[in-house]
């Protein structure tokens, strides 16, 4: 029996194990770089909650419930990146967010706490 039950937990996806980040973050600093000059930017809270495949934010704010692939994870340490080349990352309490286009960069740095995710059921 202990066997089969063995047998059972190994082939479950590892998914079903995972435990997924939800962070609320408050942005501290964030900066917009527009034609040489620095230009204060949107400061705020969001949710983030992550999921197998990608991270996604809590609408209103900078963010607006938009999504970004997961590239790597850890339970200290997320890394997400977005269609345009957004970069998120998370570590130990603390974010930072870079976006580069041709009009301006971004640059975003806060911090973060954990908060108990809610089981809609």
């Amino acid at each position: 029996m202990r066997f089969l039950i063995a047998i059972v937990l190994i082939c479950m996806p590892s998914q079903v194990f995972a435990e997924f980040l939800t962070i609320e973050c408050e942005i501290k600093q964030h900066i917009i770089l527009r034609e040489h000059e620095p230009v204060d930017g949107m400061i705020g809270t969001f949710v983030m909650h992550e999921t197998a495949k990608d991270i996604e934010f809590s609408k209103g704010g900078y963010f607006d419930g938009t999504s970004f692939a997961v590239e790597f994870s850890t339970p200290d340490y997320l890394q997400a990146e977005g269609d345009n080349g957004q970069t998120f990352i998370y570590r130990r309490g603390h974010f930072h967010f870079s976006f580069i286009s041709y009009y301006h960069v971004t640059s975003m740095s806060g911090e973060c706490r954990h908060v108990p995710r809610v089981i809609e059921g």
